[in-house]
C-alpha cells in the first residue's frame, strides 16, 4: 500500500510538493524526502507531533519556523558549555516551554498551527474528485498519475476556490 503526502501553500492552497511512499515510511522521513528540493523556498512548515523528530527538524534548520507541537511528555533540550543546544531545537525548546505555560490549544492558536489544516483539506479535496487509489499498477506509472492530479487539482484551486460566510441568525 501506498500513501501520497502532499505539501501545501497555505496563503495560495495549491500543492507545491507531493511523493508517493510506502506506507511503512514515517510522515517525517517522507516529508524530509519530499521537501529537500523545495528546502530554500519554505518560510514555515506546519506539522503534527508526527514530525517532532530531531532529524527532521535539523533538516529544517534554524531558518523555518517550526509550528509542530511536541507530545505532552516532552522536556526540553538542554545544552552544556562545551555542546550548546543546537539551533535547530531552539524553536522546539521554546515550544516545549510554552505550551506547558499556556497549554497546547492556547499555543496552537498563538502559532497560527490551524492553517496546518489546509493540508488536510487539500488531500480530502484531492480523495474526492480522484479517489484515493491509482489506476496505474506500476510504481514509476503511479507516481506519473499523482502528479498529474495535483496538477489538475492545481488548476481547479487556480480557477478559484468556493467562499464561505458565516451567517449569524438574530
Amino acid at each position: 500500500m501506498r500513501t501520497a503526502p502532499l505539501g501545501i501553500d497555505a496563503n495560495s492552497q495549491e500543492i507545491v510538493a507531493n511523493s508517493l511512499t510506502d506506507n511503512s515510511i514515517d510522515d517525517a522521513n517522507a516529508a524530509k524526502e519530499m521537501l529537500k528540493d523545495h528546502q530554500n523556498c519554505l518560510l514555515s512548515l506546519a506539522g503534527d507531533g508526527a514530525y517532532d523528530k530531531f532529524f527532521f527538524r535539523e533538516f529544517l534548520g534554524s531558518e523555518i519556523v517550526q509550528k509542530i507541537p511536541s507530545p505532552c511528555n516532552a522536556v526540553v533540550k538542554i545544552g552544556t558549555e562545551k555542546v550548546p543546544v543546537p539551533a535547530y531545537l531552539l524553536q522546539r525548546n521554546q515550544a516545549v516551554e510554552r505550551i506547558k505555560e499556556v497549554g497546547s490549544k492556547d499555543w496552537k492558536k498563538e502559532v497560527g498551527y490551524h492553517r496546518r489544516s489546509l493540508a488536510e483539506t487539500a488531500m480530502f479535496r484531492y480523495k474526492v474528485i480522484f479517489g484515493d487509489k491509482a489506476a496505474a499498477r506500476i510504481l514509476e506509472n503511479q507516481n506519473t498519475e499523482v502528479n498529474i492530479k495535483c496538477k489538475i487539482l492545481n488548476k481547479f484551486t487556480n480557477i478559484g476556490m468556493p467562499k464561505t460566510i458565516r451567517i449569524l441568525k438574530n
